[in-house]
């Protein structure tokens, strides 16, 4: 007998006997239930083929090895575990080897590839699959008669002497089998010699390749090419040689854009390029590859809309283009189109505008639709009272996922949006617009922002909504919660005018209750040409020191003004710029109370919050403590909370310690404000060291943006520099730091995680290890999602100065600084940083109080780039002048920071700057 075949046999052992069928060359034995070979088989020596699929060997049998004269072994379908024996390098006629795991069970090979199997110079087969690790050996490139060659293992190199192997057909080197969703191997570079294989015609290597080599253009003969990387690379051009492709894949991270050659692979049937890095827009010629019936583009940064002609081909059966930054209103001349073609485009900002098109995306498109598409509100509408303007809209049906609606304005229909603000999630319906020009018209729109997630790591910016067009009233109102608190204390103002016209006001001085404060000039006139600025401290506006305390200003106008104000005394000095809007929710980041909370010395934190209503209004004040794990999500901790109101037009001014003892706040929790009604505005101002130092921190309302900067932070032996940052998301957020340095580079970068509702407090020069006396540079922080917000306090080693910069979500192309100071003991700086991608091009203007220029400076900032001077360098005229103001433009929105601080360091102050676009 020559040939002896058994199926289902329910036994776990074969015969002993069949070791004396010496004429067997053909033996086999499927579907069995056969777990060991019996130790006579070996005596077969005229066996040719060995055929043991799908039984129950958990091993492969040592004694294979022995059957020398075999030319094909198969055991696909065994749970077999361990390593493949050396023996079988022996079996040198052996033309076909397949080692498959048992998809059903999961069971697989493991080990290293024995070098040994690079004896079997007749094998014309070789498929193994398994969890094999460590490299392929390179014996393998002797094995010059395989004309198929399939791998799959987490592969640490595939050696160059896979190049030798002339009779190739088929080379297949992945990390799985598995064909939709790839396993890569850990391998990191394809050989360039492979590109001489000139018989192939199907090549596979999945890996973590850092390029691809052109080589490969040289395999003519190619119908399947499917190739991964796992870095930003760049497709060969060489590749467009491949004429007579069926099937095209190409993953992993590359880079540029979708290549014009690729339009002239008119034979491809299967064409995938997802899970790279591919921007730009998708090519309409792709349309002319008639014979593409799948079409895969999801996972990129493909920008622009879906181009119809690609969809209606009678050939086409699926076009995937999901989880990219697709955008605008689907064209018309889809719903024509008839032809069976799927399509899946979710996670993107598109939208249908045609009933027709409504109708086609019903029947062809594979999900949900609506609920992933980042397209901006269309029903907004625009009210404008003062100098504000409030829009309101129905919110998107895509709500998940974390984003907000940007809002767009601009003042001419051909000026290109600014960004004035955004919203911290994708259910708000409204938003107020604070400090426009006084009797203007301005258009408005609003659009959706998607942030990463899990479908999609793009962020996406949908197109604006509807346009809507909204005017200002000839009033405006400015609110200062600032008033001196302690002796040798006092309160200044800088009023500038930079609209229009010339201004006319009144400055009312209020007590806690919104009525007149009895000063003997109250309120006070104010009256400011174009260009010209006002400042005064408060005895010299009222014509009295503050006998009654507390109290606040509002500012009357009919222009907007641009503002400062400051509170300061002797070794004191900080401020903000005045206050608009109102929040219904504000959080204070920064506040201290108690003995030994900061530098060692004791901290009092005393809230100012504002009510710009005509009605009293409730608001409840909650001191929020950290959680202590990063993977807690829920509400915040709220450690004690108090409820006060607000007189209309009022002023509540209380410590920590009057709001909330006996509770003792100390250093590590911040301070959310809840407010009913419009809501309220406010101050936190901060004593350190019983009047060594003091610093002003704004209520701030939660961020929308996932970006936040700092144009100027210092770090070293002899300065201390706290970051701090708060999520009041109800998930917890990741934080990538960035710290750049003057070499327009990336010195380094840090990771933290916030948890849910929770703060974490860092020290800069720890966090990135910074040594030396000083290290100064700009910081950018990104979130994976909305609702983190912070600042940067910089302060003395015994709490001598003290000075906080909140970390600005809202990049300018044109903003103020409200006041210089270069005399007296005192010094303007100005730091500038480049948050973006392109290089800008800013000009800074120093102008005196009565408006006439100083001089200009022009500066270029990189990308990334930044700047940081004292004003009297950038403009020297500028040098012993007290008064006036910087004026900065630049050509790509950057972070501005403006800071004063006396020669001696004795004080320091940070202060935002207005900003105007």
């Amino acid at each position: 007998m020559q040939k002896l075949s058994v199926r289902y046999l329910d036994s776990e052992e074969l015969s002993a006997e069949v070791g004396d069928m010496a004429n067997l060359r053909e033996l086999r034995l499927t579907d069995c239930s056969l777990r060991s070979l019996p130790a006579t088989l070996p005596r077969l020596t005229k066996l040719e083929l060995l055929d043991l699929r799908f039984n129950s060997f958990r091993e492969i049998p040592a004694l294979i090895g022995q059957i020398t004269n075999l030319q094909s072994l198969v055991l696909i379908g065994n749970p077999l575990q361990g390593p493949i024996p050396a023996s079988f390098g022996n079996l040198t006629q052996l033309k076909e080897l397949i080692l498959m795991e048992n998809l059903e069970t999961g069971h697989r090979l493991s080990g290293l590839l024995p070098p040994e199997l690079g004896n079997m110079a007749s094998l014309e087969t070789l498929i193994l699959e398994g969890n094999f690790t460590g490299p392929i050996p390179a014996q393998f490139g002797d094995l010059i008669s395989l004309k198929v060659l399939n791998l799959y293992g987490q592969f640490t190199d595939v050696p160059a002497e896979i190049g030798r192997l002339r009779n190739l057909v088929d080379l297949k080197i992945r990390g799985s089998r598995e064909p939709l969703y790839y396993q890569k191997a850990p391998f990191k570079k394809i050989p360039a010699e492979i590109g001489g294989l000139a018989n192939l015609t199907s090549l596979h290597l999945v890996g973590s390749a850092t390029e691809i080599p052109p080589e490969l253009g040289n395999l003519t003969a190619l119908t399947d090419l499917w190739l991964t990387v796992d870095s930003p690379a760049p497709i060969p051009k060489e590749l467009g040689n491949l004429k007579a492709l069926l099937s095209l894949r190409l993953n992993g991270g590359l880079t540029g854009v979708i290549p014009a050659w690729i339009c002239d692979l008119l034979d491809l049937r299967t064409l995938d390029l997802s899970d790279n890095q591919l921007e730009g827009k998708i090519p309409v010629e792709l349309a002319g590859l008639s014979s593409v019936w799948v079409l895969k583009l999801s996972h990129n940064r493909l920008e622009g809309n879906i181009p119809y002609q690609i969809v209606d081909k009678p050939g086409y059966r699926v076009f995937d283009a999901a989880s990219n930054r697709l955008s605008g209103p689907l064209p018309r001349q889809l719903g024509e189109i008839a032809s069976g073609t799927w399509v899946d485009w979710r996670w993107n900002a598109l939208y249908p505008v045609e009933l027709s098109v409504f109708q086609f995306i019903s029947k062809h498109h594979k999900g949900d639709f609506g609920g992933t598409q980042s397209y901006g509100p269309v029903d907004v509408t625009a009210t404008g009272t003062g100098n504000t303007v409030r829009l309101s809209w129905s919110p998107i049906t895509y709500q998940s996922d974390s984003g907000g609606y940007e809002i767009l304005y601009r003042e001419r229909e051909d000026e290109p949006w600014s960004v004035c603000g955004m919203t911290t999630s994708k259910r708000t319906t409204s938003y107020t617009v604070t400090g426009l020009e006084t009797g203007r018209q301005y258009f408005f729109a609003v659009r959706t922002v998607t942030y990463p997630h899990a479908n999609n790591q793009n962020t996406v910016r949908g197109d604006p909504g509807n346009i809507v067009i909204a005017g200002t009233t000839a009033s405006a109102e400015a609110w200062f919660p600032l008033y001196p608190d302690g002796p040798g204390q006092f309160t200044g103002l800088a009023i500038t005018n930079l609209a229009g016209g010339d201004m006319h006001g009144q400055l009312h001085a209020l007590g806690t209750g919104g009525g007149q404060a009895v000063f003997p000039r109250n309120p006070a006139a104010v009256s400011l040409p174009v260009g010209r600025q006002l400042a005064r401290v408060q005895a010299e506006l009222f014509g009295a020191d503050a006998a009654v305390a507390p109290w606040s200003m509002r500012l009357d106008a009919d222009q907007t003004p641009v503002t400062l104000c400051l509170q300061g005394g002797p070794g004191l000095l900080d401020g903000a710029t005045g206050l608009a809007g109102q929040h219904k929710r504000l959080l204070f980041p920064r506040v201290y109370e108690g003995a030994g909370v900061l530098a060692g010395q004791t901290a009092v934190t005393r809230i100012n919050l504002l009510n710009p209503d005509a009605t009293g209004v409730w608001v409840r004040l909650r001191l929020i403590s950290p959680r202590p794990k990063p993977d807690i999500i829920g509400p915040p901790i709220v450690s004690v909370e108090v409820a006060r109101r607000i007189a209309p037009g009022g002023l509540l001014s209380e410590t920590l310690t009057e709001l909330f003892s006996p509770a003792q706040p100390g250093a590590e929790a911040y301070l959310e404000v809840l407010s009913e009604g419009e809501g309220v505005n406010g101050l936190a101002v901060v004593t350190v060291g019983q009047g060594k130092s003091l610093f002003v921190v704004a209520g701030s309302p939660p961020s929308g943006s996932n970006e936040l900067s700092a144009a100027q932070v210092a770090g070293g032996s002899h300065i201390a520099t706290s970051v701090r940052l708060i999520n009041t998301d109800s998930i917890g957020r990741v934080v990538t730091l960035r710290l750049y340095s003057d070499a327009e580079s990336l010195r380094q970068e840090t990771t933290l995680e916030i948890p849910a509702g929770s703060l974490i407090d860092r020290d800069l020069s720890a966090l990135f290890q910074l040594t030396g006396n000083l290290t100064a540079g700009s910081l950018q922080a990104s979130a994976n999602g909305t609702g983190v917000l912070g600042d940067i306090l910089v302060y003395g080693p015994d709490g001598e100065y003290a000075s906080v910069t909140q970390l600005s979500s809202r990049p300018a192309r044109e903003a103020v600084c409200g006041y210089l100071a270069n005399g007296l003991g005192v010094f303007t700086g100005l730091a500038l940083f480049n948050p973006g991608d392109e290089s800008a091009d800013v000009a800074v203007e120093v102008f005196s109080s009565e408006g006439s220029s100083f001089g200009k400076a022009s500066i270029s900032l990189a990308s990334k780039g930044r700047l940081a001077r004292q004003t009297s360098e950038l403009v020297p005229s500028t040098k012993g002048k007290v008064g006036g103001y910087v004026r900065i433009t630049a050509t790509q929105p950057i972070i501005v920071q403006e800071m004063f601080a006396a020669d001696t360091l004795e004080y320091m102050s940070t202060v935002p700057p207005v900003i105007l676009k």
